[in-house]
């Protein structure tokens, strides 16, 4: 009987199934790492940059309203202190552009979150873009009034510049609230962002810590199965041999594997037949 399947062959079957185990493994470990990844870039590239860009249009818009309302009072007072004046023109002029440039990336920084957010931040994304555009609007407006104010008080006209000033303070108001809304959608995503990396990273480590364990069991049967079928030819043979060595001629063997053990048992029975027919 010539053996059809080698115990090599079986031996290296099994270890090419651990290997395709530890493979699967590992791609899966993977893809949970670039999904891990892919949630930490957004935060970094995105979220945080946001925040900070907001948080320095909120700081330049307090100077750029500290230098209005520095001119303001020099336009009420008989004799304006001119270096005050010129300083104050300075800095309002400054952080007019500051604004300017700061409306400018918050957009564009909206825009590429827009096309890279996570569909559950785009209600919030698109909610900021549009508050946006409101207080953008609503900066230009604010501009013109201030412009109007400077120029009644510096004329002395104080009933109109009083007016002028009590309506641009109601619109200062409402364009903070626009200013702290998109600023809190803001640090909302962030912790959004943040709140399911965190969650993506324990899922990562249970379902990487339940797969680990699933193969090593899984493994562990199978090479079981494997070696119990390649052990009990064996041991049923060393039962033969021993049988026969006490004188028992009468033994005959099942053949249970088609390898070298399967051939060597087969020729044990020849063996034994023989025996008996002397």
């Amino acid at each position: 009987m010539a053996p059809r399947i080698k115990i090599a062959t079986k031996i290296f079957g099994l270890a090419i199934f651990l290997l395709c185990l530890m493979i699967g493994l590992s791609v899966f470990s993977t893809h949970q790492v670039s999904q891990l990844r892919s949630d930490l870039t957004n935060l970094a590239e995105n979220n945080i940059p946001f925040a900070d860009l907001v948080a320095d249009f909120d700081v330049s818009g307090v100077r750029r309203r500290l230098a209005f309302e520095r001119l303001y009072a020099q336009a009420n007072i008989p004799n304006p202190d001119p270096a005050v004046l010129q300083e104050a023109n300075e800095n309002y002029a400054k952080f007019t552009e500051i604004v300017k440039k700061d409306l400018v990336e918050i957009r564009r920084e909206l825009k590429e979150s827009l096309a890279a957010s996570d569909p559950e931040d785009l209600i919030s994304v698109a909610r900021m873009d549009s508050l946006t555009d409101e207080i953008a609007s609503t900066f230009d407006y604010i501009t013109l009034m201030q412009e109007k104010i400077l120029s009644a008080a510096r004329s002395k006209d104080v009933p109109k510049a009083r007016l002028l000033y009590d309506e641009h303070s109601e619109i200062q108001k409402r364009y903070q609230e626009r200013r702290v809304q998109i600023r809190n959608l803001g640090l909302d995503l962030s912790k959004s962002s943040a709140a399911r990396s965190l969650k993506r990273e324990k899922q990562a480590v249970l379902v990487t810590q339940g797969a680990t364990g699933a193969a090593i069991l899984f493994g562990l049967v199978f090479a079981y199965i494997i070696t119990r079928r390649m052990v009990q030819p064996v041991e049923s043979l060393l039962t033969g041999v021993q049988n026969m060595e006490k004188g028992d001629l009468s033994i005959q063997l099942p053949v249970l594997s088609t390898d070298e053990i399967g051939a060597l048992t087969y020729s044990f029975n020849n063996l034994a037949e023989q025996l008996r027919g002397k």
